[in-house]
């Protein structure tokens, strides 16, 4: 009965174990033991949004080769909570006793944990077996793209931060707003503005999710556009890669935008704790995953019409073009709202 359902709920079931295991274990870790795992500037919360989002594009890979079922299975059960049990013991020990020799089995029996959550409800054959295994690396990068940016993501902000900081001034500048400034440092974006002045570093510059996206992005090429030439898959990834770019500009003066009107509206500090708190964590988590779902919506339409290969390239060409629109209508919006007081004059 479960194996009927559509995917999204079918992922949705088997999704729902696991996650609840990591809240409780969260709460465990945190609150009854006071472990800290992970590193400077990381939470495990960050785990939440991507997590979803690249189980769901490897159930979607292997069902492109053999439906997976679905159903209850209760050994699969029994060897998840044996290895719970396991894992709080051994983290309980790491407490007592602070060792690094128990560190490589902690880490060792909490992966096989998570692994063991998902087989309660799918049958681990129907997973290794498969010819699109294989997408488990990609699925992987997705679901650790913000670890994976946060760690070693130096070289891409660093690479973006000129450029951005070029689209964010010529943005504002055809939009008319001659009050903000932007100057692009060494390690951050500045933004500036009489009511408010932020950085932008690059845990917040949003290039997190062109890994996401890359990642996303080689499934579903591979998967679905294989009579598709090479060159053109690569094309319309680097035009992805631009748009991305574009899309990230718009977060930025999204944010900045709201947090001007919270300002006005609330006061400085009160405002700004809005905007950063509310708008500053969301906004991303709205507008990257519908672009990268547009992408591979529009890469399988490609594939089902290669008989009429201009009509898709034009299908993917207007998808990629949706973050320019979205920047033009954000700019029109900000001029509104930024160019209010216009008897400041911005001091740089």
């Amino acid at each position: 009965m479960i194996s009927t359902l559509p995917l999204t709920l079918r992922a949705s079931i088997v999704l729902f174990f696991p996650f609840c295991q990591l809240i409780f274990l969260r709460f465990f870790l945190h609150s009854v033991l006071g472990l800290r795992v992970g590193f400077p500037g990381f939470t495990d919360y960050e785990l939440f949004f991507p997590a979803p989002l690249g189980f769901i594009a490897f159930l979607i890979a292997l069902e492109q080769e053999k439906t997976i079922q679905v159903a209850f299975r209760f050994q699969g059960l029994v060897l998840n909570s044996i290895l719970l049990f396991l894992f709080i013991g051994l983290s309980y020990f790491h407490t007592v006793f602070p060792a690094n020799s128990n560190y490589f089995l902690w880490w060792l029996t909490l992966v096989a944990m998570l692994i063991s959550a998902f087989f309660v409800w799918i049958e681990p054959k129907s997973v290794f077996l498969n010819k699109n295994f294989w997408t488990l690396i990609p699925s992987l990068i997705m679901v650790f793209s913000l670890v994976i940016y946060f760690k070693w993501g130096n070289l891409i902000w660093s690479s973006m931060l000129k450029p951005l900081e070029w689209g964010v001034r010529e943005l504002l500048a055809l939009s008319g707003n001659e009050l903000i400034r932007s100057y692009a440092g060494r390690r951050f974006l500045q933004v500036q503005h009489p009511l408010w002045t932020v950085h932008v570093g690059q845990g917040c510059g949003g290039f997190d999710a062109l890994i996401l996206f890359s990642s996303a992005y080689t499934i579903f090429s591979t998967l679905m556009a294989r009579e598709i030439k090479a060159s053109v898959l690569v094309f319309y990834w680097l035009v992805g890669v631009v748009f991305f770019w574009g899309l990230n500009i718009c977060r930025i003066l999204v944010i900045f935008s709201l947090g001007i009107y919270c300002i006005r509206l609330f006061g400085k500090n009160e405002g700004s704790r809005w905007a950063l708190g509310l708008f500053h964590s969301h906004s991303g988590y709205v507008l990257y995953p519908q672009y990268t779902v547009k992408n591979g919506s529009n890469i399988q339409f490609v594939a089902e019409i290669t008989n009429a290969s201009w009509a898709g390239e034009t299908a993917v060409g207007a998808t990629l073009f949706i973050p320019f629109l979205l920047c033009m209508k954000e700019s029109i919006a900000s001029r509104h709202i930024m160019l209010k007081p216009r008897h400041f004059r911005c001091k740089l």
